[in-house]
């Protein structure tokens, strides 16, 4: 194998990990890629570390905070690769991961596969993801199975580092932009199912994942995001009426979660959480209020994006649960 693929990483203030990130990539013994870094504005040095000692990566220095999904299809626009890999800044790479995660899509015989992500690991050895899936109320969850078989089909590859074919991320429309961070890979591959393609998981390809770095830093605006984007990927990817019933079930599903300003202090003194899952930590009513207020001034455009969607759909979602990517059960994968 010899195809060329562009690997970006988006960073915000994540000098520490973006260094060992990116040292581990020096030891990948796959040859020929590029290395795109887009900063989000960092008030660190985080630019100043890729300028000094490792000239070689693309340095993309954004004036302001766009987000992670609008700051990865900057990334995948100045990308010149074949295919795409989505890296986070908090992991450290294995020597073969990449080789690995080009091969579960090149060397596929089937060629709807597209998207592929690699088995995460976090750092105290628990297993960190072998893919996402979908519950039937439209909750994401990630599966924590220790020996998934290669090649297993799952419903989206988490973007901690996943491999894309370009041209399928064009057709799709790329991450969601008005996702700004959080569930957008889902997104991304719910989407991918809907349109007749495969997203599978390469578990040869070892990737150490020290999860949710730069969740912690914007943690007040993330929580409102991660809201906002579970009620839009539930609009946008289940078929009407469906996906109406399920948003409205939304709060009596998330109402024992809900807190106060002042419950949210006194609980986030016991979290010790390291990313958006909204579905099992406490959220702020003022949240989900935000939430259902972003969403009724944005019917429109949800609309829009939602008939787009389904122009595409060759998959229902009643084929999806069949092969298994909704379950009846969290966790059930």
């Amino acid at each position: 194998m010899n195809t060329f693929v562009s690997i970006i990483i988006v960073n915000y203030n994540g000098e520490f990990y973006l260094d060992r990130c990116l040292d581990s990539l020096k030891d990948t013994t796959y040859p020929n890629f590029e290395v795109i870094v887009i900063d989000n504005n960092s008030s660190d040095r985080s630019s100043d570390l890729v300028k000094s000692k490792y000239p070689y990566v693309k340095l993309i220095e954004l004036k302001k905070n766009l987000g992670f999904a609008p700051a990865n299809n900057l990334g995948a626009e100045v990308g010149k690769g074949d295919f795409y890999i989505f890296l986070n800044n908090d992991t450290i790479v294995t020597k073969t991961w990449l080789y690995e995660l080009v091969k579960a899509i090149v060397g596929s015989q089937d060629d709807k596969v597209a998207i592929a992500q690699s088995f995460l690991v976090r750092q105290d050895g628990e297993i960190d993801s072998s893919g996402d899936f979908i519950d039937k109320f439209g909750r994401p969850y990630s599966s924590k199975l220790e020996n998934p078989p290669d090649g297993r089909h799952i419903m989206s590859a988490r973007a901690a580092s996943m491999i894309i074919k370009k041209e399928v991320f064009w057709k799709l429309g790329g991450f969601e932009e008005i996702f700004f961070a959080s569930f957008e890979d889902v997104h991304l591959g719910w989407k991918a199912w809907i349109a007749g393609y495969k997203v599978i998981l390469a578990s040869n390809s070892i990737v150490y994942h020290f999860t949710g770095q730069t969740v912690k830093r914007l943690k007040s605006r993330m929580n409102f995001h991660s809201m906002k984007n579970q009620a839009c990927i539930i609009l946008l990817d289940f078929e009407f009426p469906s996906c109406i019933k399920k948003f409205l079930s939304l709060v009596p599903i998330y109402r024992p979660s809900i807190r106060s300003a002042g419950q949210w202090k006194e609980d986030e003194q016991d979290l010790n959480t390291t990313a958006p899952e909204i579905y099992s930590n406490p959220v702020l009513l003022k949240d989900v209020l935000k939430t259902f207020l972003w969403i009724c001034s944005h019917t429109l455009t949800l609309y829009k994006k939602y008939r787009q969607i389904n122009r595409m759909r060759v998959r229902s979602t009643e084929c999806l649960s069949k092969i298994g990517l909704i379950t009846n059960n969290r966790n059930e994968k």
